[in-house]
């Protein structure tokens, strides 16, 4: 999928190889891309937020039905409630930066989304997940973060 979405943006990679539920996976994101209007402006873009201290790296940010989107793909058995947290950790550092794409500045992102790509050739679809608009979730992942840096310090 990130091949995919490289290539969206124009950089040409050569194909890695994969397995046939690699490639079912990429099917199915492509189906949901469709469906969803989806046209990524960064793919694998670093983040950073200095002021609180951390980075990451996040999968992308495209528009989706016409919102600009922080997406996370994941291919665990579900989408988990703690992976909201680092959505929202990548949507903060994404707004608190100030970024150029292509020589254009980029609107503030105001929606997440998990999309969990299945890792079996029984699915059907992929599922998308909304992250949930809850300036909250920030304040529990500073706090996480608060409890790994008192344990590595």
């Amino acid at each position: 999928i990130e091949w995919h979405l490289h290539g969206l943006l124009g950089k040409v990679l050569p194909r890695p190889p994969a397995h046939a539920v690699a490639d079912r996976g990429l099917e199915l994101f492509q189906a949901w891309a469709e469906r969803v209007h989806f046209s990524p402006l960064a793919v694998e873009c670093v983040v950073v937020n200095s002021e609180c201290g951390y980075a990451g790296r996040a999968d992308w940010v495209a528009w989706v039905n016409n919102k600009l989107t922080l997406g996370d793909i994941k291919t665990s058995k579900k989408v988990y409630p703690e992976m909201f947290l680092q959505n929202w950790a990548y949507r903060e550092a994404w707004n608190d930066s100030i970024l150029r794409l292509d020589g254009l500045f980029v609107d503030r992102v105001r929606a997440g989304l998990i999309v969990r790509v299945p890792l079996s050739l029984t699915e059907d679809a992929v599922e998308e997940v909304e992250v949930p608009n809850d300036s909250g979730l920030f304040d529990v992942f500073m706090a996480a973060k608060q409890i790994y840096d008192f344990e590595h310090s």
